[in-house]
């Protein structure tokens, strides 16, 4: 006969949630934005063939009247009433590197197809 003797171990892993974050939003995350908008079609709805790689992850909040942030993320609804100033937009890059960034809506122009409206670029 065998006799077994199970001895239970708990450990704690302390997980740097910063840093995990940190490395996805500069490695994976840009692939899971691109497949998350083709899987939506996305892409096709508006450009038909064309579509956009991510670069650089967006960090967009927008400040509330009673002072908290409303982030804007996938899946989030940002009311009318929260986004009625303009965007708070951090991200990473390079030292030296420069970006354009625009918020347009490409289908919807009132009165010409085909055309789209740019709210804003810097």
């Amino acid at each position: 006969m065998i006799k077994y003797t199970f001895y239970h171990l708990f450990v704690t892993v302390k997980i740097p949630l910063e840093e995990v974050r940190s490395d996805w939003c500069s490695t994976s995350a840009p692939f899971h934005l691109k497949a998350v908008a083709e899987h939506y079609s996305i892409f096709n709805d508006l450009f038909g063939d064309a579509y956009f790689y991510p670069q650089v992850m967006l960090d967009v909040t927008y400040n509330s009247s009673d002072g908290n942030l409303v982030p804007v993320y996938r899946g989030n609804v940002v009311k009318p009433v929260s986004a009625t100033t303009s965007p708070n937009v951090s991200y990473k890059s390079k030292d030296n590197h420069f970006w354009t960034l625009i918020l347009t809506n490409p289908d919807g122009h009132f009165t010409m197809k085909n055309r789209e409206y740019i709210h804003w670029m810097m």
